[in-house]
């Protein structure tokens, strides 16, 4: 059954690598937002300036 739905995908072979390589990159890139943001709140803001940080956000909304 997989060889007959990769039959159709033949031609466009580089299409589909291409493809499959960008669905990897952009979920890999999912997962490197949240831990980006994480190393940003935890090592970059000093301790207890949270509030401050966040009324800022607030304000700029």
């Amino acid at each position: 059954m997989l060889a007959r739905f990769f039959s159709y995908y033949k031609p466009y072979k580089f299409l589909f690598i291409l493809d499959f390589s960008c669905a990897v990159l952009v979920g890999l890139l999912e997962l490197a937002f949240p831990l980006a943001v994480n190393q940003v709140i935890d090592k970059l803001l000093p301790v207890g300036t949270g509030a401050l940080f966040f009324g800022r956000v607030l304000g700029y909304c």
